[in-house]
């Protein structure tokens, strides 16, 4: 067909579902519906390479749309010497709703959706490619779970809703001899899951005093991180190896909490409102690499020597405002209580490895290698815990200052040995 080898299968089917039992005992293990559903299907077009007037193959993968908890969709094009492109979309549907679990009140229908895009131009060239990509994550569903308030647990309805999406730009391919590979990209992400009761909740305990009227926690988060991977590779003379890579990533998020209720204590006083607000911010900045040599002095003798490190600083600092405004079981108000607390850390952890190990070939059933190990870590903490509405003291703001080193040697050795033939 218009100069294309085309080969198809097609299969849509219905499925006709008779249950007997446990309508939500069966879709937590199993979550098959009755209903139109998409088999296994492909579509295949080729030509000669490089003959094809748009692409020289495309091929188009499907199954399990419609009424399975799982489907998926794949395309893969391509044009020799011009671009390639691989696609895939991928959902999963997710029920639980088990009386034995929980008492039953932790349950989820949930949908998530993933998908894959990656773009190469010149995919054939040795001397540089040019890499496009981009990810989206989608996490959405109600579900429901329980909070514990007042020496009682709640059951709560819950709305998770997570989101992320990733960019990605690269080049590879070979200069002056290196084989080499550089990526950077960024990944956005969000949550805006909820929690929330509205009418009259007498707990689990219902003949105890707590008792809530209403709960709404949400934590709204959004953040961002970059990151840059590069690697480098090159044979010399057939005898040395080097190859080397690094990866930097570096995220920045801005969460918050919020917690709003009311109801009634464990002593029995009105809960007019209990009331906490967190916000806090956090960076990330990781470095992790590593460079190797490996040097064959002959078919049956080589040393190889790898140097790598791992080095990350997290910092973050969080404020926390509370609120609770009561009134004892005959209406009088209490004191009112207001805490106000902030608190910083930042963590730093660099560790070094250094691995020289040598092998020998003695034979072609006997093989033993021998090598040396240095590792060194290190792990500082620095920080403090302040609550303003108390007054000051020895633990008031609570300076933090900890720092903890170790280094490890390590002999390796091994042998290899086939004591009969096979085949």
């Amino acid at each position: 067909m218009g100069g294309y080898n085309v080969t198809s299968t097609t299969e849509i089917g219905w499925r006709w579902r008779d249950l007997e039992g446990n309508e939500n005992k069966y879709r937590s293990d199993l979550n098959y519906k009755q209903g139109l559903r998409s088999f296994d299907t492909n579509l295949l077009l080729e030509s000669d390479s490089g003959k094809g007037k748009y692409f020289d193959s495309l091929l188009i993968s499907n199954s399990g749309w419609g009424s399975d908890p799982q489907g998926f969709t794949r395309v893969n094009v391509e044009k020799t010497g011009v671009y390639k492109f691989n696609g895939t979309v991928r959902r999963v549907s997710y029920f639980n709703n088990l009386s034995n679990h929980a008492l039953g009140q932790h349950t989820s229908n949930a949908k998530n959706t993933m998908g894959d895009f990656d773009f190469t131009f010149r995919p054939q060239d040795e001397k540089i490619r040019y890499n496009f990509g981009i990810s989206f994550y989608d996490y959405n569903g109600p579900g429901t779970t329980n909070i514990r308030a007042y020496s009682d647990e709640f059951q709560t309805t819950q709305s998770t809703n997570n989101r992320a999406t990733d960019f990605r730009f690269g080049v590879e391919g070979k200069l002056f001899g290196f084989n080499y590979g550089l990526t950077q990209g960024v990944r956005i992400f969000r949550d805006r899951s909820a929690y929330e009761i509205t009418d009259l909740n007498l707990g689990n305990n219902p003949t105890n005093n707590a008792r809530l009227t209403s709960f709404r926690r949400y934590f709204p988060t959004d953040g961002n991180s970059y990151f840059t991977s590069a690697n480098l590779q090159r044979t010399f003379a057939k005898k040395l190896d080097f190859s080397g890579k690094i990866y930097i990533l570096n995220t920045r998020s801005n969460m918050t909490m919020i917690e709003i209720m009311s109801g009634r204590d464990s002593s029995n006083n009105f809960v007019d409102l209990a009331r906490f607000d967190i916000y806090a911010l956090n960076k990330r900045l990781q470095k992790r690499g590593d460079i190797g040599l490996t040097y064959n002095f002959n078919e049956k003798f080589r040393i190889s020597n790898t140097f790598s490190f791992d080095d990350f600083d997290v910092n973050g600092g969080e404020s926390l405002e509370e609120a609770l405004l009561r009134r004892n079981a005959a209406g009088n108000p209490l004191a009112t209580s207001i805490v106000r607390s902030r608190a910083y850390r930042v963590n730093s952890y660099t560790r070094y490895v250094n691995t020289i190990e040598g092998d020998y070939q003695f034979n072609n059933s006997i093989a033993g290698h021998v090598g040396y190990r240095y590792t060194n870590r290190s792990v500082d903490v620095i920080g403090y815990d302040a609550t303003l509405t108390s007054a000051p003291s020895a633990t008031n703001p609570n300076i933090i200052l900890e720092s903890e080193k170790n280094s490890t040697h390590t002999l390796i050795a091994g042998m290899k040995i086939k004591p009969i033939k096979i085949g």
